[in-house]
């Protein structure tokens, strides 16, 4: 049960990462012109997204075995 959890956790994240990178692509090319993007990130940007994807993949696991727990009662 717990292998399945997990398996089942990388698959969300991976859905959600190839969503949000869809969806950033798909605004990128409908409101740019000249097809330049020029990203400005402080260091801190740069960790609060590091930390929010790490703590997203370190806790999906145990997400969704809380979600399973209530399907087994």
């Amino acid at each position: 049960m717990r292998d399945r959890a997990y398996v089942d956790a990388y698959h969300w994240f991976a859905g959600a990462t190839l969503l949000a990178a869809t969806v950033a692509l798909i605004w990128f090319l409908a409101t740019n012109n000249d097809d330049v993007v020029i990203v400005e990130l402080s260091w801190a940007v740069v960790m609060a997204i590091f930390w929010t994807l790490e703590s997203l993949a370190l806790a999906l696991p145990s997400i969704v075995l809380a979600l399973r727990e209530s399907d087994r009662t």
